[in-house]
């Protein structure tokens, strides 16, 4: 019964009674209270489009840059808080220092790998990096903490609508059956593995609402990828809370500051001259 009732959707999410009663058929009704942590590796191709100005370091790019977040959550109040971990890595990577010439003054731009990093990002990199996202699916909303210009922001918005397909796909990921959903988002192709027996609306970023915590997330065919590598669950009390760090701002609010500061730093770069740091 549950195969054919799967096999005929054609799914529109965006009804919350829809899901519910997805969930309902699929589980039993226990399975719904669970509440846990899941690792994550975020993965992206710097397969970047250089300013002219800085074309002559594309070779000195990594292929590709990742970055380690642990995601908090409580599967009855739907409820996500996913911040980054700090690893070797990471810290290495933000070692990486540029020069540049302009008006008679050395600037030392650090996080090359990072920037890198949010330029390649599906979601803009103008829009900052975020540290910690924290999502309220059964209200619709979001907090996030970004970074721009070294100056902290809580970023308060309303979560995308995503229309999900299932395909029918199933495999093994994390020794779990996950099963495969397909959407567009934009111009942003999205593919989702997430665990029918975990009953949790959530994934990584804003990506939520399928019937099943999400495990796998690839954007524009792996441009850009979300791999779970550890799931605990039922880790007992899991605190799940809202970033506190930052100006408060709304989504609108933070675009068109971010869109001004840009023009602003655009107009200073034409006149910069970028100097390797050995001096030639």
């Amino acid at each position: 019964m549950i195969k054919r009732f799967i096999s005929c959707l054609h799914w529109s999410l965006s009804s919350k009674c829809c899901l519910s009663l997805t969930l309902f058929l699929l589980l039993p009704a226990a399975a719904l209270a669970q509440t846990g942590k899941l690792i994550y590796t975020h993965t992206v191709q710097s397969d970047l489009d250089l300013p002219e100005e800085l074309e002559q370091w594309k070779e000195y790019m990594p292929p590709s840059v990742s970055k380690t977040y642990e995601m908090a959550f409580n599967g009855v109040q739907a409820i996500s808080s996913i911040q980054a971990v700090e690893t070797p890595t990471s810290k290495e990577s933000r070692s990486s220092v540029f020069t540049i010439r302009g008006g008679g003054e050395l600037v030392k731009v650090l996080g090359a790998l990072e920037t890198a990093m949010d330029q390649a990002s599906a979601m803009s990199f103008t829009m900052g990096q975020a540290s910690h996202w924290y999502v309220d699916y059964a209200e619709g909303t979001y907090i996030d903490r970004r970074e721009f210009l070294d100056r902290k922001f809580l970023v308060s918005g309303t979560l995308p609508e995503v229309i999900w397909k299932l395909t029918g796909e199933e495999a093994q990921f994390l020794d779990r059956r996950v099963m495969k959903a397909t959407a567009m988002m934009d111009s942003t192709s999205i593919e989702a593995w997430f665990a029918p027996d975990i009953p949790v609306p959530l994934g990584p970023k804003h990506y939520n609402g399928l019937p099943g915590l999400i495990l796998m997330l690839s954007l524009n065919e792996g441009q850009e990828l979300y791999e779970a590598t550890e799931l605990i669950l039922d880790a007992g009390e899991v605190e799940v809370s809202p970033p506190e760090d930052g100006r408060e701002i709304t989504e609108e609010e933070y675009k068109k500051l971010v869109v001004t500061k840009m023009e602003e730093r655009q107009q200073q770069f034409r006149n910069f001259r970028v100097v390797h740091p050995d001096g030639f």
